[in-house]
């Protein structure tokens, strides 16, 4: 075969098939731009998420590091540091927790860190230096403007902490600081290592082999391996190598582990990029489809003159090459500026909002653009083939249908040559109101009458599959609008908001909300703010709880319970957590426990387990106690109503009750703390009261009327930063909010992709429109030559468009309304305030402005077709 050097051709074709389709290359260059802001938009917020996760997770570790030891002797860090796998080493020596009453909202570590090991873990002083002098302290903003202490070098710092056995309250001078950060979950205050030894000398005996709770003097080592690859099994082999006890405490940072992602997750992601694909393809095939479709006969006359199927397939992977470069840079910029107008939206489902990072990464337009670009390659397989395999024979006869569907059949066509062509019988006149009448004669069959609606119908039938293309196109956006609207109006605020408050407001001690604080007050609410609190304006009801705790001892019936849960429920109780929990009480018989008092005004907010019903005429007895379950549905009970159980108070009082039902406080009232194992008694406020002898409560909850709760709300916030600054208070209306807020960046998402998927569905069901016209501007003009007036030759197309919309509004009330209920069901399993509704109301809304666009684009196109005489349309050429 001759070698012929004919590429520069093949180009100089495809330039101007190209050129000659201005309309085509528009919605081409659309379509695949909104395929790409599409992928863009995902990568970006996907690329986001996973970096401020991987920040907001280093801050909550306290580290950067790969991995590290926690209470080490001086012995088991050398070993550490001597490890040739270890890449590098630097650690942190605990002094103790600092006690201060205005810390309690800054949960605040004393330690001594070496200056590498302050680095990694974001405590590097921005102003001054790390303590060099024996008295100097370094530490964060937020613990100084808790203390009150002015942001500069040379202030005195006072802290209060035990360390060792002993108290001590110490004034230190302040030498470098840096600003804090409100996702760290302990804020840091640094001290000399002189004076580390002097307080807290590092410990020689591991704490497991001492029995001691005691941290301070112990070693926190922080370590690097070569690679965060499989760190799981990298610090398990580091613990082997250095002979440690399987009891020395090991951690890896979890910012590294994949496993963070998440089943749900992935599934979401995938199906995210799944349905993103489908909507590109649907639109970019049918673009190429139908231009090849245009195009047949010139492929045909090629053939004609030798060019052969492997460079008709190049000429049209050339144009969408060529679309491609003008329309994914187009859609790269929007889709990364859409990216960063969710993303902020995105985040406050999250607890991320503090540690938000839009991703700047190349990784993120790399892959935007190969998926926008893998999506044009697929979507031009079929038409490809299709300009590849045509004959010169089939293309000159080439009408634009697939003769052999029975839709080509029914509307008059055969296969032969002979008896492709309809013979028109007669016309008859009509006005333009009625129906058009033309009889048609097909191989001796009986003549019938045909209308501009069925001739519609005729004409989305003979091609079925360019019909299915647009009808899914345009029902994407119906379903994702509707699962959008689904997942929103499944919010249930009541469900969302009594989860973290039961009253309008509430207020506890700071310490009870501050997860890392190492001392909780249960008595924190005193009875001065239980006055202040029953003298607001609008106040409907109010009413305290309080709390302590002390360690149980099981009867004989509940103690055998107790060891039937430890043995049922292994992974419930898993271990080294639980294991002194489960020592004790198989040694010694007791458990933990919390004593609860409980205001008469609050009792119905209590969390009863099932079936179990609360007689509170019985309780105010002060005789009958309400117990806790091991579950807080309220199976597994570590005693069963008609128990009897003693109660001994740190008071010295010891008292005989019976269990009235089983139930706890709720959790928005309660300590939010426990032991894997422990028990939870109620009894009512003053029994309480009578046998502890206690004054402050654990948290007071009151309900204000409408009127007043914005005057109720500003007086809380005031009160807490001012009087009772060691308090926290909730409200109703901040939970309120944050549903909102909630509700409103699911609305956002969810209404972004309907609108860039509706946009992809109406350039489409253009597309198919305008090149349909143009197609059929022949088949059009002999119509009208005998007799269709221009009239019922739009009505007739608006016809057309109006099929599509009731075919997109059935398929979406129906097959839709599946996709959609198994997608929600995907998202919202893990969202406990979520109720199933099930509703089309936003399609049926849709229906409308679906209606309008369905007529208007089809009157268009034919108005524009009529401006031209019968004369000229009949001379159209291809």
């Amino acid at each position: 075969m001759i070698r012929v050097s004919n590429k520069k051709a093949v180009r100089n074709i495809a330039k101007k098939s190209l050129k000659s389709s201005r309309t085509r290359n528009i919605v081409a260059i659309c379509a695949i731009a909104l395929t790409a802001v599409m992928f863009t938009a995902l990568f970006t917020i996907g690329g986001s998420m996973v970096t401020s996760f991987q920040q907001a997770t280093m801050q909550q570790v306290g580290t950067e590091a790969h991995g590290g030891y926690k209470f080490l002797t001086q012995e088991q860090y050398d070993k550490v540091a001597a490890d040739k796998k270890v890449k590098d080493i630097s650690y942190d020596i605990f002094v103790a927790s600092a006690e201060n009453k205005q810390l309690n909202k800054t949960a605040t570590e004393i330690r001594y860190s070496e200056p590498k090991d302050a680095g990694w873990s974001f405590s590097t002083p921005t102003t001054g230096t790390l303590p060099k002098k024996k008295y100097d302290i370094a530490t964060d903003t937020a613990v100084l403007d808790a203390l009150g202490v002015p942001h500069k070098l040379g202030e005195t710092v006072t802290l209060t902490f035990s360390s060792q056995g002993k108290r001590y309250t110490q004034a230190f001078t302040l030498c470098g600081f840096w600003k804090g950060s409100i996702a760290l979950g302990v804020n840091e205050a640094y001290v000399s290592r002189e004076y580390c030894d002097q307080v807290a000398s590092v410990i020689k005996t591991p704490l497991y082999e001492s029995g001691s709770s005691d941290y301070s003097g112990t070693i926190n080592a922080s370590l690097w391996f070569s690679t965060p690859w499989n760190l799981d099994k990298q610090m398990s082999d580091l613990t082997k190598r250095c002979g440690f006890d399987k009891r020395v405490n090991e951690g890896v940072n979890w910012a590294y582990a994949a496993s963070t992602v998440d089943s749900t997750t992935m599934a979401l992601l995938i199906g995210m990029l799944a349905l993103i694909l489908l909507s590109g393809y649907l639109i970019i095939y049918n673009v190429f489809q139908i231009s090849v479709s245009r195009d047949i006969r010139l492929y045909g006359l090629l053939k004609t003159i030798g060019t052969t199927g492997k460079q008709l397939k190049t000429i049209v992977r050339r144009q969408a090459f060529t679309l491609c470069i003008a329309g994914i840079p187009i859609g790269l910029a929007v889709g990364y500026f859409l990216g960063m107008l969710l993303m902020p939206a995105v985040v406050k489902i999250t607890a991320l909002s503090d540690s938000l990072v839009i991703s700047t990464d190349p990784v993120i337009f790399i892959g935007a653009a190969l998926f926008a670009l893998l999506t044009v390659l697929i979507s031009c397989i079929k038409p490809c083939l299709m300009a590849a395999r045509v004959s010169p024979v089939e293309a000159v006869r080439w009408t634009g249908v697939d003769i052999k569907t029975k839709a080509a059949r029914h509307a008059g066509f055969r296969r032969k040559a002979k008896a492709v062509r309809p013979e028109i019988c007669s016309t008859e006149a009509m006005d333009d109101r009625q129906s058009v009448k033309i009889k048609v004669k097909a191989d001796g069959k009986k003549s019938r009458r045909v209308s501009p609606l069925s001739m519609a119908w005729a004409s989305v039938r003979r091609d079925r599959k360019k019909a299915v293309l647009v009808v899914l196109s345009l029902t994407l956006s119906l379903v994702i609008l509707n699962g959008t609207y689904l997942t929103i109006n499944g919010f249930d605020m009541n469900e969302y908001v009594k989860n973290s408050i039961v009253t309008d407001f509430s207020m506890t001690d700071a310490s009870i909300t501050n997860e890392m604080a190492n001392i909780k007050d249960l008595n924190g609410v005193s009875r001065k703010t239980m006055e202040k609190v029953s003298e607001l304006p609008g106040l409907e009801s109010s009413g305290s709880i309080w709390a302590t705790s002390s360690n149980h001892k099981l009867s004989a019936k509940a103690l055998s319970r107790t060891k039937k849960i430890v043995k049922d429920n292994p992974d419930k109780l898993p271990s080294p957590y639980a294991d002194t929990d489960i020592s004790y009480m198989k040694k010694y018989g007791t458990i933990f426990d919390f004593i609860y008092g409980i205001d008469d005004s609050l009792l119905d907010t209590m969390e009863m387990g099932e079936n179990q019903k609360l007689d509170k005429e019985k309780f105010a007895t002060g005789n009958y106690v309400i117990a806790s379950a091991f579950c807080s549905d309220g199976t597994n009970p570590y005693y069963k109503p008609g128990d009897k159980v003693t109660i001994k108070f740190k008071s010295g009082r010891e008292k005989t009750y019976t269990v009235l039902a089983i139930g706890d406080i709720p959790y928005a009232m309660s300590q939010q703390y426990s032991g894997m194992l422990d028990v939870h008694f109620t009894l009512p406020a003053k029994e309480y009261n009578v046998m502890t002898g206690s004054t402050g409560a654990l948290s007071i909850g009151f309900n204000v009327d409408d009127a007043h709760t914005a005057e109720v709300e500003k007086w809380c916030e005031n009160y807490t930063k001012g009087e009772g600054s060691s308090l926290s208070y909730k409200s109703k209306g901040m939970f309120e909010k944050e549903f909102a807020g909630l509700k409103m960046t699911f609305g956002l998402v969810g209404g972004a992709l309907s609108l860039i998927l509706g946009l992809i569905g109406i350039l489409n069901f253009a597309n198919v429109i305008i090149t349909s016209v143009a197609m059929r501007k022949r088949e059009l003009a002999i119509l009208q030559s005998v007799g269709m007036t221009s009239r019922q030759m739009i009505r007739m197309l608006t016809d057309e468009g109006l099929i599509y919309a009731a075919l997109t509004t059935l398929f979406a009330s129906t097959a839709g309304s599946v996709i959609c209920w198994a997608g929600v069901k995907l998202l919202t399993n893990q969202i406990w305030f979520f109720k199933w509704h099930l509703t089309v109301l936003p399609i049926l809304v849709c229906v409308p402005l679906m209606a309008v666009i369905a007529v208007l684009i089809p009157y268009i196109c034919g108005r524009s077709t009529t401006r031209h005489s019968i004369i000229e349309r009949l001379g159209v050429t291809e």
